[in-house]
C-alpha cells in the first residue's frame, strides 16, 4: 500500500525537484517501482512517466531504453492493466 501511494505521487515529487536530482535519485526509484511485484504499483509508476521524461529532457531515452528493460517489460507485462497504462502513457512521452 505504501509503495502504491509512493508510485502515485512520483510525478508530483519529480516536479518539486530539479533535473539533476530527478536523474540521480528519482530515476532509480522509478525503475524499482516499475519492476514491483504488484501490478497496481507498476500502473501508478507508469502514470508518472511523462512528468519524469519532461524533467530529464534529453535523457528521456534512458527511461525508454530497451537495455534498461523496465519500460519494455511493462509493455510485455502479463497484467492487462499495466499494458493499458503503457499504451496511455506512450503517447505523452
Amino acid at each position: 500500500m505504501v509503495r502504491r501511494a509512493a508510485a502515485l505521487q512520483l510525478s508530483e515529487f519529480a516536479s518539486a525537484l530539479d533535473s539533476t536530482l530527478v536523474t540521480e535519485d528519482l530515476l532509480p526509484l522509478y525503475r524499482t517501482l516499475l519492476a514491483d511485484e504488484q501490478d497496481s504499483v507498476r500502473v501508478n509508476a507508469l502514470k508518472s512517466t511523462p512528468k519524469i521524461c519532461e524533467m530529464i529532457g534529453a535523457l528521456r531515452k534512458e527511461v525508454l531504453d530497451p537495455q534498461a528493460g523496465n519500460f519494455k517489460l511493462c509493455v510485455k507485462d502479463m497484467s492487462r492493466r499495466v499494458r493499458v497504462a503503457c499504451a496511455d502513457v506512450i503517447g505523452e512521452v
